[in-house]
C-alpha cells in the first residue's frame, strides 16, 4: 500500500517546522545598549554634517551618501539640503536630483502632471545632465537653481525652496505656467 501523498507531505513539513528554532531574543540590556550606541553614531555624523569647516561638512556629507544604510543617508540630505551653507545645499541639490529616476513636474493648477527620466552621466562638477521625454534635453544645477533647456513644450528655471521642491514657472506653449518638482 503506497503512502497517500498528501499525509507524507504534510509530516515531512511538520518535521522540517519542528527542528527549526528560533533566535532567543537578545538581552534587553544589551538591546538597549545597542540602540544607544546606533543614535550616538548618527548624532556623531549629524555633527558632522554642521561642523563649521566646510570640507569637514562635504566630505561628511560624501561618505554618507556613498553608504548603503538610508537612515546615514536621510541625514546626509537632511542636513544638506536645509543648510545655511550654500556649496553644500548645492552639491546635495546635484547628488539628489542624479540619483533619481525621473523628476515629476506638477503644474499648481492640479491639472496635470508629467515625467521625464533623469539620464545617467551627470555632471557633478558642471551641474549638466540629460532629461528624456519625448527626446533628449539638456539641464544644469546653477546654485539653487535648474534651468531646463526644453522638457516636452516647456523651457525655464525652477527654484529649490528650502523644503524639497523646485518650484518656479516653466514656459510651456508660449504660456508662463506655475510649477514644481519634489525631491523627496
Amino acid at each position: 500500500m503506497q503512502p497517500n501523498p498528501i499525509v507524507a507531505t504534510l509530516f515531512g513539513l511538520i518535521l522540517t517546522a519542528a527542528t527549526v528554532t528560533a533566535e532567543p531574543l537578545p538581552d534587553p540590556e544589551a538591546l538597549r545598549a545597542k540602540a544607544q550606541e546606533k543614535s550616538s553614531r548618527l548624532e556623531g555624523y549629524r555633527e558632522l554634517m554642521n561642523d563649521p569647516d566646510p570640507n569637514v561638512k562635504i566630505e561628511a556629507f560624501k561618505a554618507l551618501y556613498e553608504t548603503q544604510d538610508p537612515a546615514l543617508r536621510k541625514i546626509a540630505f537632511d542636513v544638506a539640503l536645509t543648510s545655511s551653507d550654500p556649496v553644500l545645499r548645492n552639491m546635495a541639490l546635484k547628488y539628489k536630483l542624479f540619483s533619481m529616476n525621473q523628476l515629476m513636474f506638477n503644474w499648481d493648477n492640479g491639472d496635470r502632471t508629467s515625467s521625464v527620466r533623469v539620464e545617467s552621466g551627470a555632471n557633478l562638477a558642471s551641474g549638466n545632465f540629460r532629461v528624456y521625454a519625448s527626446r533628449y534635453s539638456s539641464a544644469r544645477v546653477i546654485g539653487d537653481r535648474v534651468e531646463f533647456d526644453e522638457v516636452g513644450t516647456c523651457s525655464g528655471a525652477l527654484e529649490f525652496d528650502g523644503d524639497r521642491r523646485l518650484v518656479g514657472e516653466l514656459l510651456c506653449d508660449g504660456q508662463q505656467e506655475p510649477a514644481y518638482i519634489v525631491i523627496r
